[in-house]
C-alpha cells in the first residue's frame, strides 16, 4: 500500500452546497400540474382524499370499502384515508417517484410503473443515505398508491393492478440499510474493470477517494484545479472534503471539464452500469455504497500498516469519507470488515 493521500489539499475554489439528493433537472410547469392532478385525480376518483372522510373513523371507513368489494387487508387499508398531513406526506414520495419515472424512463402512466423501477428507485435513496425510518417512509407511501391504483384499475377498467413488489423491497432494503451488514465489495478492481468510460471515472473516484455517489457522478468546473488534479467536493452538510484521483482519472476529469465545464454521468445510468459489472465480476450486488465501503477499509488497513492505533485509524478514516467529527461510530459500519486491534 502506498503513502496515503492527503485529503486536506488546499484549493482555492470558490464554495458551493452540492448536497446529495434525488433532485433532478426543474419539471416545466405543465409536467407538474400534469404529475399533481394526475395524483389528486387517483385520490378522488377512489375516494380516497382525506377531505372526503371528515368525521369518519378508520374503522367505520374500512366497513364502508369493504361493503364496496374491498378484499384483504391491503385493499381495505389502501381505501382508508390518512390524515390530511399524512396524505401531503405520501403524494410528495409519490410525486417523487413520478417525477423520476419520466424524467429517467420517459414513463408518464403510473400504471408503467413497475416492481423493477421501484427497486431502482429505491437503491437510489439507500445511495443517498435515508435512513431505516426515512426509507420506510417511502415504502408506505408507495404501498398505499399501490392500493390506490388497483382501486382506479376497477373504477375505471382496462388498467391492470400494479404489483411493485413492496415486500421484497422491504426486506431487501433491510438487509442494505443494516449497520451491521459487511457491505464492502471483495474485489472492486476486478469490478471497476469492467467499466468503461464516465462509469469509470465515478467508481474510481469512490473507491480511490472514497465519495459519495453524488460527488462521484458530478464533479463542477468551479470545485476543481486541473493543474493539481485535485477536487472538492461537499454534497452532505456542508462538509467540504478534498480529494486527488489517479491520474488518468483526473486526466479525464480535466478533459471533460475543459470540454463541458464539468464531469457528469446519470446516476442511474451509473448504477445500472455498476451493478452489471458486480454481476460480470461474480459479486453479490450492495449499490453503489459498496465501493465506498471498500475504499474505506483499504484506507482502515493502510492507517494501520503505518502503526496508527484503532481509534486513530477509525478518526482518520473518517475524515478521509468526508465525515464530521466526532463520528467514529458512523465510520465504524463502513469498516464492519476490518477486525480492532
Amino acid at each position: 500500500m502506498g503513502k496515503l493521500v492527503n485529503d486536506e489539499t488546499v484549493l482555492n475554489t470558490s464554495s458551493g452546497h452540492n448536497r446529495a439528493s434525488l433532485e433532478l433537472a426543474p419539471l416545466s410547469g405543465n409536467q407538474t400540474s400534469r404529475i399533481t392532478h394526475l395524483i389528486d385525480k387517483m385520490l378522488v376518483d377512489t375516494n380516497n382524499k382525506a377531505c372526503q372522510h371528515h368525521g369518519e373513523s378508520r374503522h367505520e371507513q374500512k366497513a364502508n370499502r369493504a361493503a364496496q368489494g374491498a378484499k384483504g387487508s391491503h385493499e381495505l387499508n389502501a381505501g382508508t384515508s390518512k390524515s390530511e398531513k399524512t396524505e401531503d406526506s405520501y403524494k410528495s414520495k409519490m410525486f417523487g417517484l413520478l417525477n423520476w419515472a419520466y424524467q429517467t424512463h420517459g414513463i408518464k402512466d403510473p400504471f408503467q410503473v413497475r416492481a423493477d423501477h421501484i427497486k431502482e428507485f429505491c437503491g437510489r435513496l439507500i445511495d443517498n443515505g435515508y435512513s431505516r425510518n426515512g426509507f420506510e417512509g417511502y415504502v408506505k407511501a408507495f404501498s398505499f398508491f399501490e392500493g390506490v391504483l388497483e382501486q382506479y384499475s376497477k373504477v375505471h377498467g382496462g388498467k391492470s393492478s400494479p404489483n411493485w413488489q413492496l415486500q421484497e423491497v422491504r426486506s431487501w432494503s433491510t438487509v442494505a440499510i443494516d449497520k451491521e451488514h459487511h457491505r464492502a465489495y471483495a474485489n472492486p478492481e476486478a469490478i471497476i474493470k469492467e467499466l468503461n468510460s464516465a462509469s469509470y471515472i465515478s467508481a474510481r473516484l469512490q473507491y480511490d477517494c472514497g465519495l459519495r455517489v453524488a460527488d462521484a457522478t458530478f464533479v463542477k468546473g468551479e470545485n476543481w484545479d486541473s493543474e493539481k488534479g485535485v477536487g472538492k467536493a461537499n454534497s452532505k452538510g456542508g462538509q467540504i472534503k478534498y480529494f486527488r484521483p489517479p491520474p488518468d482519472v483526473a486526466a479525464q476529469i480535466t478533459a471533460a471539464i475543459k470540454d463541458h465545464g464539468f464531469f457528469k454521468i446519470d446516476q442511474d445510468q451509473y448504477r445500472r452500469e455498476l451493478r452489471a459489472a458486480v454481476s460480470r465480476a461474480g459479486e453479490v450486488w450492495e449499490s453503489t455504497h459498496g465501493l465506498r465501503c471498500a475504499a474505506a477499509e483499504r484506507y482502515m488497513l493502510a492507517c494501520k500498516a503505518q502503526g496508527m492505533s484503532y481509534k486513530t485509524a477509525l478518526h482518520k478514516t473518517g475524515e478521509f469519507l468526508g465525515h464530521h467529527r466526532g463520528l467514529d461510530e458512523v465510520t465504524k459500519t463502513y469498516v464492519s470488515g476490518v477486525a480492532p486491534w
